[in-house]
């Protein structure tokens, strides 16, 4: 019979994780929020670099954080203590609090994303006329926390959930946590169905708080902008030099601590001591997969991600259930679809990256429904009012359907559907745990074989391979931005 109780262990790990998640959450919101209303309000120089920099550490595996500061803690030194030779700082680091502080590190960006773009979009003229009348510190108490409330929920809710699903940083710093005891459950003891069942567990914490966050607060609203509101002038506050090198000083250490340091300690220690040539780690073979799958299956993705929209996600119930989906571990997408999957009328499927590709799509849609959802949010309805008055759409009249598709929807939504391929390349070049437990034979990603190296102690071999992850990283994103620089160019 199948035993529902949760035993001590999984209920300490249970615990851990909520912990962890909740801590990261809330450093994130504060971080993230201190950032953004700095970048809006403080004269600082370079604010464009800080508010691209600030976003650099989601293009790292969260591991590598942990990997870079392992070995500068090595570089301090130990101490010794009644004849015991110990690193006090390698010990802080392995602790909860260590590995809250890293996690807070790699995914402070998210919710510095959702945040700044709240705070670009409140109106300028109500934050001039507010300043007529009351100082810096009631404005901001009266008027932008109350304005970006919404948001800050939303960020808080998905860096919880992205902490909280997250195995290689706990694991890499021996710590036991929830996700650990859904994977142990199938490779060791091979209880898928309990697998399942803890699986279930995150889910519905997080969708209960979806849940109560769309029916009593947010409601139909967008969780967050893509757009900015113009600002010829914004608003500064007024603050003292001290103060603005202060926050400046911030600034610059934030960035070392999140950017410079995951990826210069490796660059440095493969400088120094190894000198490994790139092509001797990253294979052309490793990076062309991670190339193919990931351009591939960010197309299925966003294909697969607009047919779900238009049918279940613009109901309130479905966005949901699908946002409930999110907590769902990656470890139990690739646990499920090697149950289901793993037998010998699915060969043609398992055996090759195809499972690969169905994965993704069945893991990143909710996000990016999401993404499609709060972009229709910001489109003047009246576009599509008037062309069901020219066209009048109907399953009787396909012409007149596709008409209204082709002349209105597909251009309107272009702009989100080359943000969701963006967004959906980036995460197929960077999903770990799911590529790591269904991949075919032979077939290797980035991600992937930086994780293998690293558990398998061939650490000269990860900074070129960090290096071509990055480089992979940043195609998309140069795509979209020509795009969208071309489309300014032309007037569109």
């Amino acid at each position: 019979m199948f035993d529902f109780m949760l035993t001590n262990l999984e209920i300490r790990a249970l615990i851990n994780s909520i912990v962890i998640s909740l801590g990261v959450s809330f450093l994130s919101i504060l971080l993230s929020f201190f950032l953004a209303v700095s970048l809006s309000f403080s004269r600082i120089p370079l604010k464009r670099l800080f508010s691209l920099l600030f976003l650099i550490p989601l293009l790292i595996p969260p591991y590598l954080h942990v990997f870079s500061w392992m070995h500068l803690l090595m570089f301090m030194g130990d101490y010794n203590l009644f004849g015991i030779t110990s690193n006090l700082g390698i010990q802080i680091l392995s602790s909860i609090p260590g590995v809250i502080f890293v996690l807070t590190l790699a995914y402070f960006p998210i919710s510095f994303f959702i945040i700044h773009q709240a705070i670009d979009n409140i109106p300028l003229e109500l934050i001039d006329a507010a300043t007529l009348v009351a100082r810096p510190v009631k404005i901001l108490r009266h008027i932008i926390i109350p304005a970006v409330l919404p948001a800050t929920l939303t960020a808080a809710i998905s860096t919880f959930i992205v902490a909280f699903i997250t195995f290689d940083v706990p694991a890499f710093l021996g710590k036991n946590v929830f996700i650990t005891q859904i994977f142990k459950s199938f490779t060791f003891t091979g209880e898928i169905t309990r697998a399942l069942y803890l699986s279930s567990i995150p889910v519905l914490i997080v969708g209960s708080s979806w849940a109560l966050l769309l029916l009593f607060l947010v409601r139909n609203r967008p969780f967050f902008s893509l757009q900015s509101l113009p600002k010829d002038k914004p608003y500064s506050i007024k603050q003292s030099p001290a103060l603005t090198m202060l926050i400046f000083l911030i600034f610059v250490v934030l960035s070392l601590f999140s950017s410079v340091l995951p990826l210069g300690v490796i660059q440095l220690k493969n400088l120094l001591y190894e000198g490994v040539p790139l092509y001797t780690a990253s294979s052309r073979g490793v990076i062309a997969n991670t190339l193919w799958i990931s351009i591939i299956s960010s197309v299925f993705i966003v294909l697969f991600s607009s047919f779900i929209y238009l049918i279940i996600y613009r109901k309130r119930l479905g966005r949901i259930i699908f946002l409930s989906l999110l907590a769902l571990p990656p470890i139990t997408f690739g646990i499920l679809f090697i149950y289901l999957f793993n037998r010998p009328a699915f060969t043609g499927i398992y055996a090759t990256p195809i499972i690969l590709i169905i994965a993704y799509s069945f893991r990143f849609t909710p996000l990016v429904c999401e993404l499609l959802y709060t972009y229709s949010q910001q489109i003047n309805p009246q576009y599509f009012e008037s062309a069901r008055l020219v066209y009048s759409p109907s399953w009787r009249k396909p012409r007149q359907t596709w008409r209204i598709l082709n002349k209105i929807a597909l251009p309107l939504y272009t702009p989100a559907l080359f943000i969701a391929w963006m967004f959906s390349f980036w995460l197929v070049a960077t999903e770990l745990p799911i590529t790591l437990l269904i991949q075919p034979p032979g077939f290797q990603t980035i991600i992937t074989r930086l994780f293998i190296v690293l558990h398998y102690g061939a650490e000269e071999l990860m900074s070129p391979m960090t290096f071509a992850l990055l480089s992979v990283s940043l195609l998309p994103i140069l795509a979209v931005y020509l795009f969208f620089r071309l489309g300014k160019k032309y007037g569109q």
